[in-house]
């Protein structure tokens, strides 16, 4: 490999140093103000704002139903200690499932709100 350094070496200095021609800047520049610039695509969110209110409504049937089904024990009790209960024990029962059923639409929910504050952030930075 040593060897085709120095043939390189011995070409470049054999060939010299070549002066530019005079109006390359000039050529370069003109070719520079015709360029396209890139404008940037918006990003779409990737949940509509549909497609939330289907999961919230979705989330309510799930516990109304869960409170309607739930064995009235504390008879006497209010309503938010029959949900609490209700919740409590469908949890228990669901072996874990729940639990990271439970993180994941929180993880959704904190994501979802970073990238809207992030593209709204965008839009007043970039002026849009």
């Amino acid at each position: 490999m040593n060897g085709t350094d120095d043939e390189l070496r011995h070409l470049f200095k054999a060939a010299g140093h070549s002066r530019p021609a005079v109006d390359l800047t000039e050529r370069i520049m003109a070719q520079v103000a015709v360029t396209p610039l890139l404008r940037p695509e918006p990003s779409q969110p990737l949940l509509s704002r549909r497609a939330w209110s289907g999961i919230g409504i979705g989330a309510a049937l799930v516990l109304l139903c869960a409170v309607i089904m739930a064995p009235s024990t504390a008879a006497s009790g209010s309503a938010t200690d029959l949900a609490r209960t209700t919740l409590h024990q469908a949890l228990a029962q669901a072996s874990g499932w729940a639990s990271w059923l439970l993180g994941i639409s929180v993880c959704m929910v904190v994501l979802t709100f970073i990238e809207r504050l992030l593209i709204a952030r965008g839009r007043t930075v970039r002026g849009l």
